[in-house]
Order: C-alpha cells, then structure tokens, then sequence
C-alpha cells in the first residue's frame, strides 16, 4: 500500500489536525503551530494507533471534548526543543506518553502521575504537536515506529504484573482476550513465572494468542457454569493459580477469580468489561485474597522497552494492517470493525515509511561540520 505523508498544501506557521465534528466524519483543519515551551520538543507525528477512545469519538464524535486532539497512542520525530531540553535531539524517534498531569498534586509528587486529578491527553493525529519532553522516550533502532506505538499497552501489562508482585514461583491466570491482557502474559513470562494462562470468552482471539504468542488458553462461555470453569483452571495449572490478573473485569470474572485463586493469592484488576462487578465478598475475606487495582501506567515505558528490545514483547503481532494517513476514513472503519472481532490494532502513519531520525541526525551533524 502506498504511503503518504500530510498534504503539502499546510499554510507557513500551520499544522493539520483532525477533527470529527460529526459521527463517521473525518475532517482535517489547519492551526497555529504549537507554542514550544522550554522544556518541550515539538514532535512530527510518525505512526498512530487507533485506540478505543478514537473509535469512540469517531461513532459519537467529539462535540463535547473539543479541545482534545485524537491519537495518544503515538510514535514521531523531535523536529524542535526548547532551549532547556538536554536529554533529546533533533532528529530522535520517540515514543510518547500522552497523558499530561499536573505535577504539583500530592500524587504527582509521589511518582504517581498516572492518577493525577487534573490529568489530560494530548492527542497526535496531527502533523506536528508539541509535548513535555520528559514524557518522550526514544526509541531502539530495532523497534519500527508501528510497533513503538503499542508501547502504552505493554506498559499497561507490565505495570498489573508488577502490582502482582509475580516471581518464578507464580501461577499466573489472567482473564480477558485483550492486547492488555496478552501484554501482561508476556510480561511475567519475561519474569520468569512458573505457568501463565490467559482465560477468555471470544474464540477468534484466543486461538490468535495461542497460535501467535504460544501462551495456553481457557474458553468458557459468559453463561457457564462456574464449577465448569474452574474445572478447566484446575486441569490447566494441575492445581490452583496464586495470581490472578483481571483484564475483563465483570461479575463473572470477579467470581471466577476469587474462586479459582489459592488463599493468601492476588488479583490484579486491570481493565474493565462493566462498570459494576459485584462477588463474594465472604469469599475474599476467609481466603485473604488482596484486591489491588492497576489504573493505567506510571513510570512503565522504559520496561516495556526494554522488553520489546529483547524481543520477549512481539507488540508487532498485534498491527493488522497499516494505513498512510490520506486513508484515515478506511482505517478508521478497520479500526471499529477490529474492536468488534479481535485484539488487533490499525496503524496510521503520518510520514513516509523512512528513517527520517537517522536522516535529521546525519543533516545535524552536517551543519555542525
């Protein structure tokens, strides 16, 4: 498929964003270029995965949030600093974390950003878009800029086995089919966990993760009987799990967890399935299970990382197909239909399938000469 970059026709000072103003209408418009503060870097978006929170926009639009930008799920090349920027240079592929925290909340000071009240997202489904460079890492030369842009996933699965404290004596069952889900099963198999099993209720994905990612899999219907289920966890682990990481979190699985873990075990809820899960609270106290939620990320994209540079995180298992960015409307219709059918994620590159960063760097270094 032919790629291309953002037209050419961007007014001197501008940059093209999108916008959808309507559901299932993709716009493009032209604005200032983003003010660089001082300890920024003015970002030329590379790739882009399209995430829920896009899809979501694109069925309902984005009336009600117009000052978000889409894409948070982003790679792109540093095209400027600001004047006390000392850890990047121009010409870097970098991988971003979009989310924006305030930095003086009590959370914020203690390292916790990611649950930071006043938290917004910048968004990169632009041309270019300015970002706190602290919150730009760059990117090994043997990670793609399509692959770098699942780097808030894994991070995401990392972070739930951390907070599951997983060590080689782990038997780990993690409930739910998504890329999350599959990120955390690669993440404690990089630690070392004795067995890790994914459960699930969506066929299609569970054999994509078998067959794709070698990880053992459970399918149990939604209306199944539990006593069913756990047979099948117990047969699979030749015992009980003493992990349990929630990605599908509903009152089935809460059940299934808390019934199926060893005393004294965890549960890790990571990702939701519904709002309200109600289960055995009794069951949780005779058995001292320790619930523990992992909302989002924090300090987790220099471990996802490096897990994808040793090649223990194949994240580019997940992109099912690529898009150049004058094709947004057909990758966003993949997009939505991908969400409905499997894990797999749609990217959209804004730049052309090149290694633009070697090439800045090298006209830098020129320049210096």
């Amino acid at each position: 498929m032919e790629k291309s970059s953002p037209k050419n026709d961007v007014p001197p000072g501008c940059v093209e964003v999108i916008k959808i103003p309507a559901s299932y209408h993709i716009c493009k418009e032209h604005r200032m270029r983003p003010n660089l503060k001082k300890y920024d870097v003015l970002i030329r978006t590379g790739s882009i995965a399209l995430t829920g929170s896009d899809i979501h926009v694109y069925e309902n639009a984005n009336r009600d949030i117009e000052g978000i930008t889409l894409g948070h799920d982003a790679t792109g090349f540093v095209d400027e600093i600001g004047c006390c920027v000392q850890n990047l240079h121009v010409g870097d592929r970098v991988v971003m974390e979009s989310a924006l925290s305030c930095g003086i909340c009590d959370f914020c000071k203690q390292g916790l950003y990611n649950i930071c009240t006043d938290l917004v997202y910048n968004g990169f489904l632009a041309s270019h878009q300015s970002h706190p460079a602290d919150l730009c890492h760059r990117l090994p030369d043997t990670i793609s800029m399509e692959e770098g842009t699942l780097t808030q996933t894994l991070a995401m699965g990392c972070q739930a086995c951390f907070k599951a404290n997983i060590t080689p004596t782990s038997n780990v069952l993690i409930i739910g089919s998504t890329p999350t889900a599959v990120s955390a099963a690669m993440c404690a198999a990089a630690i070392g966990a004795k067995k890790v099993i994914i459960a699930g209720t969506m066929v299609s994905s569970l054999e994509m993760i078998n067959r794709d990612f070698g990880f053992n899999t459970i399918q149990f219907d939604p209306n199944a009987l539990f006593g069913e289920v756990l047979e099948a966890v117990y047969k699979n682990f030749d015992g009980w799990p003493n992990c349990a990481i929630n990605c599908a979190i509903a009152p089935m699985t809460m059940n299934l967890a808390v019934m199926a873990l060893q005393p004294c075990s965890v549960c890790v809820l990571s990702e939701c399935e519904s709002e309200c899960a109600s289960f055995n609270a009794l069951d949780v106290l005779m058995k001292n299970i320790r619930i523990i939620p992992s909302f989002r990320s924090a300090n987790m994209f220099p471990t996802a990382l490096t897990l994808m540079k040793s090649g223990r995180a194949p994240m580019h298992k997940f992109i099912a197909q690529i898009y150049p960015w004058n094709m947004l409307e057909e990758a966003f219709k993949c997009a939505q239909h991908e969400s409905n059918t499997g894990l797999r994620k749609i990217i959209v590159n804004s730049t052309e399938g090149i290694n633009i960063g070697r090439l800045l760097k090298k006209k830098v270094a020129n320049y210096a000469v």
